[in-house]
């Protein structure tokens, strides 16, 4: 995330305020508010591993938003490789659900 951060603020340190704005609208829309309930947290492994997954859609929607207002290839490089991880995350996280679903139903 320290890279992302770098990255924003260099693109964001010389823009007026209405391009700033507009570009972190656009990002605030990569953020959406996931709430799971509280109860049973500690023992509640499949609950923990969907906001691991919702993290990474998080990352990779962000990663977008930048990359579509980006051309410049010191930036866009990094990023698609920073997409590309969230990507691959995301898939191994699926992959967790179903082997943790598999043993809970086994059980």
């Amino acid at each position: 995330m320290e890279v992302v951060s770098a990255i924003l603020y260099q693109l964001t340190k010389n823009l007026q305020e209405d391009e700033s704005s507009d570009l972190f609208a656009r990002l605030d829309f990569c953020v959406p508010e996931f709430e799971f309930p509280a109860y049973n947290t500690k023992e509640n492994v499949l609950m923990f591993l969907h906001e691991d997954m919702v993290a990474e859609q998080k990352a990779q929607c962000l990663y977008e938003t930048i990359l579509s207002n980006v051309h410049d290839t010191e930036v866009s490089d990094p990023i698609r490789f920073l997409r590309a991880r969230e990507i691959v995350h995301y898939q191994r996280l699926g992959e967790a659900i179903q082997i943790v679903q598999g043993k809970i139903e086994k059980e």
